[in-house]
Formats: C-alpha cells, sequence, structure tokens
C-alpha cells in the first residue's frame, strides 16, 4: 500500500534518516520508496501541497491478516508523525490509518470541508469508504 508524505524541501535528509532508524527498529517492510519535487497548491480547499515540498513515496508491504494490518497501521502512523515533527503533511486519502490528531493537524480545515459536503450534497448522494470513515471520525464535530 502507498501514501506521500511530504516534508520541507530542507527536512528531506533528516526525514529520511529518522524514518531509516525507525523502520530499522521497527522493521517496517518498504516495497519501494521514490522522492520527487512538488509546488504547493493555492486552488484546493483540501490541498494535498500546502508549500513546495519533498514528496516522499512509500510503497509498504502489507500482510493482510489482523497482525499484518495492525503492523502497517502502526507504520503509516509513524511515518506521519515524522512528517509532522519535520513540519510536514501526508496525502489525505490513500489509506484511512491517520489518527484524528494526524488529520486535524495536517489539515485543519478538514471538519470545515464535511460540512461543505453536507451542505452542497445534504442527501450524501456522492461517498465512499473513505468519506464514510471520515464522518464518522469526525461525527462529535459536524
Amino acid at each position: 500500500m502507498i501514501t506521500e508524505i511530504y516534508v520541507p524541501r530542507a527536512a528531506l535528509p533528516r526525514f529520511v534518516d529518522d524514518v531509516r532508524t525507525g523502520f530499522g527498529e521497527h522493521r517496517a517492510s518498504v516495497v519501494y520508496g521514490t522522492i520527487r519535487l512538488i509546488e504547493r497548491d493555492d486552488e484546493s480547499f483540501l490541498a494535498w501541497a500546502g508549500q513546495s515540498w519533498a514528496c516522499v513515496i512509500f510503497n509498504l508491504h502489507v500482510v493482510h491478516t489482523a497482525e499484518g494490518i495492525a503492523r502497517a497501521t502502526d507504520a503509516f502512523r509513524r511515518l506521519i508523525d515524522l512528517a509532522l515533527r519535520s513540519g510536514g503533511s501526508y496525502y489525505l486519502t490513500y489509506h484511512r490509518w491517520a489518527t484524528r490528531r494526524q488529520v486535524e493537524a495536517c489539515y485543519p480545515q478538514f471538519v470545515d470541508f464535511l460540512r461543505l459536503k453536507r451542505k452542497y450534497d445534504p442527501d450524501e448522494r456522492f461517498q465512499s469508504d473513505w468519506y464514510r470513515h471520515c464522518r464518522a471520525m469526525f461525527a462529535d464535530a459536524l
């Protein structure tokens, strides 16, 4: 399963070093990784690029057992925490394993997005597993 992690470009070497150390300790199984530079998105309400970032794409091997999914959940959450410590973020929709704290830290306008979604789609005709997961996560704020 993939995720994209965004960090300030100057923070990239330290972030990669922290990931290497952490994944070695926790024995995460990285299938591959890619680094690219991305530019700030000034148009989207839930902008995935809040600034010009270094983007690190991780593809982690996920064993589809309860234990394997728990390990993957932990690995993806650790990556997001490392991004946050570096002043970064993550791509919102690749997986549903971010905690509410992580979503709010990376996308502080997320509750507003959910409210607007309900305003413009009051019957919730357009939805997905991801949307339903997020709606449930933030139900107390809606």
